[in-house]
């Protein structure tokens, strides 16, 4: 398809997601995910 990697985002408390990709192939790469809220989002939209 011409892509070289895919990169996932999970988080490591979900530990089902982490090992259906697992058996998937993917790997746990040392990264770190950075994220700053700049707006308060009404409770509905989250």
């Amino acid at each position: 398809m011409g892509c070289a990697k895919i990169n996932l985002q999970v988080r490591a408390a979900n530990a089902g997601v982490v090992e259906f990709y697992k058996r998937l192939g993917y790997v746990i790469e040392e990264r770190t995910s950075m994220g700053k809220r700049v707006a308060s989002l009404p409770e509905a939209s989250r």
